[in-house]
């Protein structure tokens, strides 16, 4: 009773600081039941209609915590020991991260780089992310002393990546004059432009044009060359301030000539006679071989002039199979680094709000546009790819996906075959540009998810997904429910399942759909029951013994809100172990009935039977901090488990043939160490089933409605 009123205190004081704006925000203890989430709403747009503040970060829409204090307090994903998937690149522009042309601050530009050293430093070093070098095509660095060039050298293990734009790139011609590169000012040379019979300027769609002059596919390549050589000067200047490699360089690609209907270049007499000259039948063939020609040109000065970019991954933004206005993926994909002897594409994922999370709006891409790209690549060979995701980048943050919708399509994209992704917010048209403060949360949802996928990588990696009639891969597996996403990896030799879903809305505000579902679905000659939540839900079932199937969550800890609401306590299932002695089997506890397995309450555990099972489980702590320890276990038999955290010692007597909730005994106050934290776990005598692990600094046992279980 006096932890409810004390919980039920800090609730409404979160909410009248959320509210009250005059007033300085502070953080506050995560809410600890979901009956109590409804109590923090707000009525937008003078209407009927609520947001759901759990959504934002505290104190919306007048957030005070800076972005670089949000990222120290947000709980660290949780990736399985000794994975290989690569580091995340950061197209979130560091120095609006930091505060440049932000309204409220004021800063001068030595606070502004200080902040982006800051948050490159915590994302390299907590959130799996390359340290990132910046933009090199606007020669920022001019110095070894660049505290990025400072930091790099002195952290070779921390792999580090660098963009390059084309298109901004600038140079001086002979008269001293400023100018763009020579691939847009070629269009002096009418040779190279779009036009009719008549000398007529077209435009992209095809439309008289009195000035704009657009670039066909007949430039030579000594124009790209040429920018190709000005691209490696500035990277010439970059290498010789680093004492080590460039790990990957994405170029962001968006240079002309672009891509443009066909019956656009019927018209025009140079493209046609181009074209024919080269003996090509399609339009389609001609214009995907020239483009990559053209890019290629460009890559090889870069490359030609840096020998030691020889080992660099070299990527390009929106080389896909996409099913609109996107180059052939079989003829374009050359222009990519191979990476595990395969081509990654990168498409934007760019729905921009939660309306069009299924479907293609123009230039915002929901999951229709990933799965007709992934189709046409995973024909070609290439399983995996690494796309381009951004949840939104409206000013208004409420017009934007929110973290747990957003959480769940990304771990979609990783069943479907996302390694790693780009990360991307955009500050597009006049200042004031969005707040930091409002998207910093996008930099770390992509971990969340990518951290999930470590724990299936064997799966993502030698997998694939499921076919069906007519042999093309299953990119949104079909179930019962609407608005639920389904992506489904089968394990290349066993009757093993990589399953994510995620429950998804159409809207920000309330009411909204249930923030979990059960989906039904058909697998392995089984109707499926499964539960599904926002943030999504991932797992593994494994019908390998057919009459002991097993099912593994992989994501319970994972919640529903803005992660500065997710608790700061520890869920742990005792199925994620990471290194058992004498290992012992998953069991799974369901309901079957004639063909149908339902999962709805299901509990997958661990049975110890004598102090030689031992199982393991790795924590990182962000700081040290005293806590108690409760499992969720019984026993049949009656016994004692004994647990051991840093070689601190915790046991309990178990003799309840029921699930329940136990605190463990310890001689000393356990603690929780900065960095890893070890704990060991075995039956001292009797046969113990333990579900989960709860560690909290409260000494209360934990409400899973937090968790949406």
């Amino acid at each position: 009773m006096v932890k409810e009123k004390r919980f039920f205190i800090v609730i409404f004081l979160a909410f009248i600081l959320a509210c009250n704006s005059s007033k300085k925000n502070t953080t506050s203890s995560t809410p600890k039941a979901q009956s109590n989430y409804s109590m923090q709403l707000k009525k937008v747009n003078q209407s009927n209609q609520s947001i759901q503040l759990l959504e934002y970060p505290i104190g919306h829409p007048n957030v005070s915590l800076k972005p670089l204090d949000q990222l120290r307090q947000f709980p660290l994903a949780r990736y399985k020991k000794n994975h290989s998937l690569p580091p995340l690149f950061n197209w979130m522009d560091l120095n609006f991260l930091g505060g440049k042309m932000h309204p409220n601050y004021k800063l001068s530009n030595e606070q502004i780089q200080s902040n982006h050293l800051a948050i490159n430093k915590e994302l390299a070093t907590q959130w799996n992310y390359y340290f990132h070098l910046g933009n090199v095509s606007r020669n920022a660095i001019k110095s070894a002393n660049n505290p990025n060039i400072l930091f790099a050298n002195k952290h070779p293990q921390i792999p580090i990546s660098a963009t390059t734009l084309w298109t901004q790139l600038q140079r001086r011609d002979e008269t001293g004059k400023v100018r763009r590169p020579h691939i847009f000012t070629c269009v002096s040379n009418l040779k190279y432009v779009l036009k009719n019979d008549k000398g007529e300027f077209f435009s992209r769609k095809g439309q008289k044009s009195d000035t704009k002059k657009i670039i066909n596919f007949t430039i030579p390549n000594d124009i790209p060359n040429k920018d190709g050589l000005l691209q490696a000067k500035r990277l010439k200047t970059i290498l010789s301030y680093l004492t080590r490699p460039i790990n990957i360089i994405n170029e962001n690609g968006e240079a002309p000539p672009f891509y443009i209907k066909d019956y656009v270049f019927k018209h025009d007499a140079e493209s046609v006679k181009h074209k024919n000259k080269l003996g090509f039948e399609s339009w389609d063939e001609y214009k995907s071989t020239q483009k990559t020609r053209i890019r290629k040109a460009y890559l090889d000065q870069i490359k030609k002039q840096n020998p030691r970019l020889k080992n660099t991954i070299f990527s390009w933004y929106s080389v896909e199979g996409g099913p609109a206005d996107r180059f052939d993926w079989n003829l374009s994909k050359s222009i990519l680094s191979k990476v595990d002897n395969q081509y990654y594409s990168t498409p934007n994922f760019y729905p921009k709000s939660p309306e069009v999370w299924s479907r293609v709006k123009g230039p915002f891409h929901g999951w229709q546009w990933i799965e007709d790209g992934r189709k046409v690549e995973i024909k070609a060979g290439d399983k995996l790819f690494s796309p381009f995701v951004a949840a939104g980048w409206y000013r208004n943050p409420e017009k934007n996906i929110r973290p747990g919708q957003w959480l769940g399509l990304l771990k979609c994209l990783g069943v479907v075959g996302a390694t790693f992704y780009y990360t991307g917010h955009f500050s597009t048209g006049k200042a004031p540009f969005p707040k930091p403060e409002d998207y910093i949360w996008q930099a770390v949802m992509p971990t969340y998810a990518q951290a999930i996928t470590s724990h299936y990588e064997s799966i993502l990696r030698t997998g694939d997904l499921l076919l069906d009639r007519n042999k093309k891969p299953i990119v949104r597996y079909p179930v019962e429910e609407q608005n639920t996403l389904l992506t489904i990896r089968k394990h290349a030799n066993k009757k093993v399942y990589v399953i994510s879903g995620a429950a998804q809305t159409t809207k920000n505000t309330v009411p909204q759909p249930p923030l979990k579902s059960i989906a039904t679905f058909e697998l392995n000659g089984y109707q499926i029951k499964l539960p599904i939540r926002r943030q999504g839900s991932t797992y593994i079932l494994d019908f390998t013994q057919s009459q002991s199937i097993k099912l593994t969550q992989l994501d319970a800890w994972h919640q529903a809100y803005h992660p500065h609401w997710w608790s700061k306590d520890y869920l742990l299932d005792c199925s994620l172990f990471d290194s058992p002695k004498n290992q012992t089997p998953t069991i799974t506890d369901y309901t079957k009935s004639n063909n149908t397995l339902d999962f709805s309450t299901f509990s997958s555990y661990k049975r110890i039977t004598s102090s030689n099972q031992i199982l393991t489980y790795t924590i990182n702590a962000k700081q040290h901090k005293n806590c108690y320890i409760f499992v969720r276990a019984r026993s049949t038999t009656g016994g004692n488990i004994n647990l051991s955290l840093n070689d601190e010692k915790a046991n309990k007597k178990i003799d309840n043939r029921n699930w329940e909730w136990i605190k463990l005994d310890a001689k000393d106050t356990l603690r929780l160490l900065k960095g890893e934290n070890k704990i060991f776990i075995t039956s001292i005598q009797g046969t113990i089933e333990i579900d989960k692990i709860f560690i909290t600094q409260e000494n209360a046992i934990p409400a899973l409605a937090d968790w949406q279980l």
